[in-house]
């Protein structure tokens, strides 16, 4: 389990991580990215969205890749976390798995992972179902 980072601090060594789990290769190295901040899906709990993208290389083959890390922080006023707008229950949602088997007129991005840093927060490694992009070798 990957523990206390930031975004701006975010290390080769664990957006690799990320990244191997997002193309299903974990012999992939990322050698180049970008990282842009995702306007939207600001709910309380939100901490900040981002859209990561580069390649990464594996035996001579280069690899496309794009995910969004999604942060989910407690919010000041979260009250009880029985309530419906528990700022964990995306995170559960995803943890659980139900997601993964939503009708095929349903969609959710697909979780890569979900990550704690600290007590009070979690990341979303998710598909970045905006471009639609699957790893694609080159």
């Amino acid at each position: 389990m990957v523990k206390h980072f930031s975004v701006e601090s975010l290390s080769s060594e664990t957006l690799t991580k990320f990244v191997r789990l997002a193309i299903g290769n974990d012999a992939a190295n990322v050698s180049d990215w970008r990282c842009q901040s995702i306007l939207g899906g600001g709910g309380a709990a939100t901490g900040g969205l981002y859209r990561f993208e580069g390649r990464a290389h594996d035996r001579g083959q280069e690899i496309c890749w794009s995910l969004v890390i999604k942060i989910i922080r407690r919010p000041t006023d979260s009250g009880k976390s029985a309530e419906w707008n528990d700022w964990r229950r995306e995170g559960f949602a995803y943890s659980s798995g139900v997601l993964a088997g939503l009708p095929s007129n349903v969609a959710a991005p697909r979780c890569y992972g979900v990550f704690e840093n600290g007590q009070n927060e979690f990341w979303l490694c998710l598909e970045d179902a905006a471009t639609e992009k699957r790893p694609q070798k080159h």
